[in-house]
């Protein structure tokens, strides 16, 4: 298939200095901070915007947020560029992917250094702690109780047992209590989802039989791309109902005609009920959507 069927290009005219990005192709995540300055940027320089993910060489994100997908760099490599005058090395502003974290974890830092921990460890310590839970008159305050296994313990063997180097005060200061009932499972969390292209999104929609293509892409198109809000449309579309006219983010036709015209009583609506920047994304989607056929023009 020709480029030109899947490649959506925004080009800006290159001045004079503008060659520092010539050539290059790249994709900005909706979340990157100043998104439209980058944007900005970019093109001043020579570089190309692309509305899909898999037609960029570059695909820049924010670098700061967690569970980002593979082979993305960090918008710091725009600023880099532009400020020393030539274009950096990406490979040190690799941001994804994101190394995997447990489920539920908010947050969980690096280990600098391992520490063996063995079933049988945790055994020794369950039966340390059991003569303490028997005897309600037993000094539960502070580190005590875990000096004496630490001095019980042989320091030099082969297999010492590692001792907790932190125990929170208040923790100590609670009582311990009777065994009592297992308690119902507390269902984990869900994970983070992590930034996908869109691409995959279509693909896992189609997949789980959600919705059907044509439902998927107009979700899409109503939406300025934004997968969040394109879900919602969604749920209205498979209940056989029509798209939503109240939702800031979804575009009505009559919506787009107020962005395109020149009436300043449309424009002001659209503002009001949208807000300045997502006009600015419609206005940016539209004009490259239509630069590769994908929409054609708004008539009233």
């Amino acid at each position: 298939m020709a480029e030109a069927s899947t490649v959506v290009s925004h080009e800006a005219p290159i001045t004079a200095n503008g060659t520092l990005f010539r050539g290059k192709h790249f994709w900005l995540s909706h979340n990157v901070p100043q998104r439209n300055r980058f944007k900005e940027l970019i093109e001043q320089h020579g570089g190309h915007i692309r509305l899909f993910e898999k037609d960029a060489e570059i695909k820049i994100v924010d670098h700061k947020r967690r569970n980002l997908p593979p082979d993305t760099y960090s918008f710091k490599f725009i600023e880099d560029s532009i400020r020393k005058g030539r274009m950096q090395n990406l490979e040190p502003y690799r941001a994804g992917p994101s190394e995997a974290r447990p489920v539920g974890a908010s947050y969980i830092p690096t280990r600098n250094h391992k520490v063996p921990y063995t079933v049988a460890d945790d055994q020794f310590l369950w039966d340390w702690m059991q003569k303490y839970e028997r005897d309600s008159t037993a000094s539960i305050s502070g580190n005590k109780i875990y000096q004496e296994l630490a001095a019980k313990v042989p320091q030099n063997g082969a297999d010492p047992v590692p001792i907790p180097p932190e125990i929170d005060p208040l923790f100590l200061q609670l009582p311990f209590l009777p065994s009592s009932p297992e308690p119902e499972p507390v269902p984990d969390p869900q994970p983070e989802i992590p930034e996908q292209d869109i691409d995959t999104w279509i693909d896992r929609r189609l997949r789980n039989g959600r919705a059907t293509e044509a439902q998927i892409i107009e979700a899409l198109r109503c939406t300025s791309m934004d997968p969040d809000l394109a879900d919602k449309v969604l749920e209205f579309m498979v209940a056989g109902k029509d798209i939503p006219d109240d939702i800031p983010g979804v575009w009505t036709c009559g919506d787009d005609r107020c962005v395109e015209g020149k009436e300043t009583r449309g424009i002001q609506r659209v503002l009001e009920k949208h807000g300045a920047e997502a006009f600015d994304a419609r206005w940016e989607y539209l004009s490259m959507a239509r630069a590769a056929g994908l929409e054609t023009e708004t008539i009233e």
